[in-house]
């Protein structure tokens, strides 16, 4: 599998992916990444072999091509959006309850911030 095999980035939409040692963990690992924005896919094992064709550059370019179904992450911002309005909304009832308290005649007025 050769680099024009490789996805664009999936975060800046960069075309120039390849495949690359971790030269900070001593070439032990191995990853395809984006030149444009620097990301990075999962690392997989190199067994420090060098080749072009050898089995890592595979595993590391169908790692970057693996992308999440779009169906299941827009599930997911669906889900964390309902889980938002959720807690506004609890907010805005647990202020009004505040409020409403301090609203009361036998009450003392609520302390006053910043003079």
């Amino acid at each position: 599998m050769t680099a024009p095999d490789l996805l664009p980035c999936p975060f800046c939409g960069g075309e120039n992916v390849t495949t690359a040692f971790d030269h900070e963990q001593g070439d032990k690992w191995g990853y395809a990444g984006c030149d444009g924005c620097a990301a990075r896919g999962p690392e997989v094992r190199t067994g420090y072999e060098r080749e072009h064709d050898a089995p890592w550059h595979s595993e590391a370019i169908a790692a970057w091509n693996t992308r999440a179904p779009l169906d299941e992450a827009l599930a997911e911002v669906a889900r964390l959006l309902d889980g938002v309005q959720r807690i506004r909304n609890e907010i805005k009832v647990a202020m009004r309850e505040c409020l409403d308290r301090w609203d009361q005649p036998d009450d003392p007025p609520p302390h006053q911030f910043g003079g």
